[in-house]
């Protein structure tokens, strides 16, 4: 199959969206797929170009529902250029994901002509009062997408129950699965035998629940647990996370900034337990299952993604959301049960190993015939 995979963000910057998308079009490209990758034109070292990845429009990003999002648009000669593109090439199958963030897989779903159209959705507003109203939004508009989708998917229950239920237009669970065997290898022998480490890795907004580690933490220090903190990751609250570490006299705490894979995989190796205590909108959580691949402990806020991710060991490994308290007699009872974590560590590696891409590439490959046979029905009609 000739296959097109839209990406709507910076295709290079960080994320688990952009993970996703990587892997599946390498494990579909070793089954004998023709891929190529859609995403917006940003800014950056002309090295790090793809030969694989069509560079469409402009993109800036803005924070909407106290989350990045990143606005696309290809106009001008930059749409003529896209439009003739996309006649050149033909795809079978054309995969969106978070189809609706504007505006570029809009225009891309109005000039994908006879190819066939697979969206996979991935937001989960938060439970706030504008939250609230795009939940009401995406129902309005994803019914008035299927229209013109043949196969929809989400990556978990949490974004599919936004979404229009429509009568012969299933909504397909998928998680965004990736290749996860880079972590299964990580080696798990060096871990500091004087301090008690806990890793965060993520973008530091407030989504994301950093100063509810930071807050825990401390409470920890104070009852004279002997651990350590390190944060991995950049965005608005770095400064204000470093001064607030320094105001007050936390000790042990680790400021990585960004980190790349390679640092990832070294924190990893050295974490006893993984920490990500994202406040709300979060519909699944690679981050939880490359740390689980690598046989670290994880801990999480019980948002909605989380949730589908570690219900299984929700007593050990979810915390109330907002929580700080609640979140550090999670991580106490971690650091003093060596047994829980053994138990933890070895459940997380078989749990990990069932969302790996080399487990759900044949499913997508299922999909995309699937959609494609209901296009040629369309195309006919």
């Amino acid at each position: 199959m000739k296959i097109a995979i839209v990406c709507p963000y910076d295709f290079f910057r960080p994320g688990g969206v952009q993970v996703h998308i990587h892997d599946l079009s390498m494990e579909l490209r070793k089954q004998g797929h023709h891929v190529t990758i859609i995403a917006p034109d940003v800014p950056r070292l002309e090295n790090s170009k793809d030969q694989d990845v069509a560079f469409f429009g402009k993109s800036k990003s803005i924070v909407f529902n106290e989350t990045q999002i990143d606005v696309s648009l290809a106009w001008g000669k930059e749409y003529v250029r896209l439009k003739e593109w996309l006649a050149q090439q033909q795809f079978d199958v054309i995969h969106f994901h978070t189809i609706w963030d504007p505006f570029l897989s809009f225009q891309i779903l109005a000039l994908a002509g006879k190819s066939a159209r697979v969206a996979t959705f991935h937001d989960t507003p938060p439970d706030t009062f504008s939250g609230r109203l795009t939940r009401k939004f995406f129902t309005l508009l994803s019914r008035f997408l299927y229209q013109w989708l043949d196969c929809i998917t989400a990556v978990s229950q949490s974004p599919a129950g936004h979404l229009y239920r429509k009568s012969g237009h299933p909504i397909h669970i998928c998680p965004p699965s990736i290749d996860y065997s880079r972590f299964l290898r990580i080696d798990r022998n060096n871990q500091d035998n004087e301090l008690f480490t806990i890793v965060f890795v993520g973008r530091l907004d407030p989504r994301k629940g950093v100063f509810i580690l930071l807050q825990a933490y401390e409470n920890l220090k104070q009852r004279g647990e002997k651990i350590r903190l390190v944060v991995a990751g950049n965005g608005e609250q770095f400064d204000i996370l470093q001064q607030t570490i320094k105001d007050k006299n936390i000790q042990d705490v680790t400021l990585l900034g960004y980190i790349s894979e390679e640092d990832k995989y070294h924190w990893l190796s050295k974490a006893d337990v993984f920490c990500s205590p994202a406040l709300f909108g979060e519909s699944f959580g690679i981050v939880l299952v490359e740390a689980m691949a690598a046989g670290v402990p994880v801990v999480g806020a019980a948002n909605s993604g989380y949730s589908t991710v570690l219900k299984n060991q929700s007593k050990y490994c979810l915390s109330i959301p907002c929580d700080p308290i609640d979140l550090a007699e999670k991580l106490k009872a971690l650091v003093n049960d060596a047994n829980c974590r053994q138990d933890l560590s070895e459940w997380g590696r078989k749990e990990a190993v069932q969302h790996d891409i080399k487990a759900w590439a044949p499913k997508w490959g299922e999909l995309y015939r699937q959609a494609i046979e209901q296009r040629q029905k369309t195309n006919r009609h």
